[in-house]
């Protein structure tokens, strides 16, 4: 018969709202602070997904992998969406306001263009909990993309389904996105 190792009186705010919502209001107030950013990393995701490159079930980040891939490239390019404190349940409703769209374009190139061009696949970890470059725990694989959970740190949100060949694979379509759009071409993203 299991037993809890230590009894609470009320359960601590994190565990009520789940790791979800934490992760999820977390990434939200993140969003909020660049217009666009959220229709970026929807398009970004979205890019994945066709790219067959997105799902931990074939082996890639998932939705929050890539969400946290998206804003730790946009904290590197834009300090303004720098850290926000990890809040202890969703955060208030706010009235709903349209997303400026203008910014897309450029957000979504900067996403790309710093994967291909600045990050270093093999030492850097994306942590957008630091909101800075640092470098990845020698654990496993180090040849591996590592994205690191923004609330339970010591999980990675790529390193348990990826292999060396996947995070080949994706830095080289990000790659090949980033040259596409630098060329003015947005093919693959309609």
């Amino acid at each position: 018969m299991r037993r809890p190792l230590r009894r609470l009186s009320r359960a601590p705010p994190w565990l009520q709202a789940g790791w979800t919502g934490a992760k999820s209001a977390w990434i939200q107030q993140l969003r909020l602070q660049h217009p666009g950013l959220g229709a970026a990393l929807v398009l970004l995701k979205t890019w994945a997904q066709r790219r067959q490159v997105y799902g931990q079930s074939v082996g890639f980040p998932s939705g929050l992998g890539f969400n946290c891939l998206g804003l730790f490239a946009v904290q590197q390019s834009l300090p303004q969406v720098g850290l926000v404190e990890v809040p202890d349940f969703a955060p208030e409703a706010k009235a709903w306001h349209q997303e400026d769209l203008s910014a897309v374009p450029s957000l979504v190139t900067r996403i790309f263009r710093f994967y291909a061009e600045d990050f270093d696949w093999h030492s850097e970890l994306v942590s957008i909990r630091l909101a800075r470059r640092s470098a990845k725990a020698a654990r496993g694989d180090v040849r591996v993309l590592a994205i690191e959970d923004p609330v339970e740190t010591y999980l990675d949100l790529a390193r348990p389904y990826m292999n060396q060949a996947r995070s080949e694979l994706l830095r080289r379509e990000m790659c090949a996105a980033a040259a596409s759009l630098g060329s003015g071409s947005w093919e693959g993203f309609q």
